[in-house]
């Protein structure tokens, strides 16, 4: 590629069709807990007593099995890096940590794609068309554990100046994403990292005439059960 110019702007784009939103109710029939989380009143009608004397538990309004019965319940959502790495919650331009900054608070049960916003060669002689280019994509957020997100691009579209086309191959590194994957890690300013995978775009072809060719390539995005 010495006698062009190829940009790959690897700004992170993030795909609105990972705005996907599911409720999961864990064991809804546990006693609720008093707001510090301890049954510490001596008259909380949840609490349970064992009597020798009946060899058995009574008193609580749920249970009566003499097992403290625990809920943890991650409903309080997410935040992811921002736009600029260096930036922790830099969303449209805004900086600050993940904590402060509300562009970069998503629910829970959501998740996030990002893929770069396109691929530009200039200075192109006509005549034969071979590029390749890798670049990254990530899928971060909080997702049901019994869900994943299918991640689908296209592949085999033209790029075209109206007239004369060749043809791009897209080949994906990854398609699905399990709530571990789109979890990946917690980055310092506790956003989520998600994971991160590398796909590849090859234009192929002849361009016959002098101008700009264009195409696109898309990405869907869906929550799907895991099978």
């Amino acid at each position: 590629m010495a006698d062009n110019k190829n940009t790959l702007k690897n700004l992170g784009q993030k795909v609105a069709l990972g705005a996907v939103t599911c409720a999961l109710a864990l064991a809804p029939a546990l006693p609720a807990f008093a707001a510090n989380g301890l049954q510490d009143s001596a008259t909380d009608p949840d609490q349970q007593t064992y009597s020798a004397d009946a060899g058995s538990w009574s008193g609580g309004d749920h249970h009566n099995d003499g097992k403290v019965h625990l809920e943890y319940i991650t409903d309080g959502g997410w935040y992811d890096p921002g736009d600029d790495p260096t930036k922790p919650g830099s969303d449209e331009g805004q900086t600050g940590t993940a904590g402060d900054d509300t562009d970069s608070k998503h629910d829970a049960g959501t998740f996030q794609v990002v893929i770069p916003t396109y691929i530009k060669y200039s200075g192109m002689k006509v005549g034969t068309v071979s590029t390749s280019d890798d670049y990254e994509v990530t899928v971060r957020g909080a997702i049901p554990s019994d869900k994943k997100v299918v991640l689908t691009a296209e592949t085999g579209n033209a790029v075209s100046n109206g007239s004369d086309s060749f043809t791009e191959t897209t080949t994906q590194g990854k398609t699905e994403w399990t709530y571990a994957d789109a979890f990946g890690s917690v980055n310092e300013d506790n956003s989520l990292a998600g994971t991160t995978t590398t796909d590849n775009i090859k234009m192929s072809g002849t361009a016959k005439s002098s101008g700009t060719y264009t195409g696109t390539v898309g990405y869907t995005a869906t929550l799907e059960d895991v099978s």
